[in-house]
């Protein structure tokens, strides 16, 4: 006789957990969602204790593919650099990488993040965070100025 199989771990992006908060919402059973999007029965009501959290983040731009919604480390910079860039793209100024790690930097001092260092590793995870069509204006736009 052979052992039980173990569930295989099936982590959701967070556009499908919308979608399944949003089915249980209209009548669809937590059992039942938990056998639609294959998970276990205590992840749909992990997901329905954090629905006020993931419904804000759908709604508000986060990036859908996100699989989870802890924020990076430095969430504050992050999204000053990000005002930066749409106020600086606004007025039809090309910004580069090294334009925007330079301003990184400047805004970690004023926050007083003595550990940031805006590396390229930074600067490809900001990117990514900003969702894929984001991204790809981002990379378009800052690929051409370095």
């Amino acid at each position: 006789m052979s052992p039980p199989s173990k569930r295989k771990v099936s982590t959701k992006y967070l556009h499908e957990k919308y979608k399944a908060l949003k089915e249980i919402e209209n009548g669809l059973s937590k059992k039942e969602a938990a056998s639609k999007y294959n998970v276990a029965l205590n992840t749909v009501s992990t997901w329905l204790k954090n629905k006020e959290k993931i419904i804000n983040a759908v709604t508000k731009g986060k990036n859908p593919k996100t699989k989870n919604l802890k924020g990076g480390s430095y969430d504050k910079l992050d999204q000053v650099v990000y005002k930066y860039f749409l106020n600086v793209r606004s007025q039809n100024i090309p910004v580069s990488g090294p334009m925007l790690k330079e301003k990184a930097m400047s805004h970690a001092r004023q926050l007083q993040i003595a550990d940031f260092k805006g590396s390229d590793g930074w600067l490809d995870r900001w990117k990514t965070r900003h969702g894929p069509k984001k991204a790809h204006f981002l990379m378009t736009t800052i690929g051409r100025n370095q």
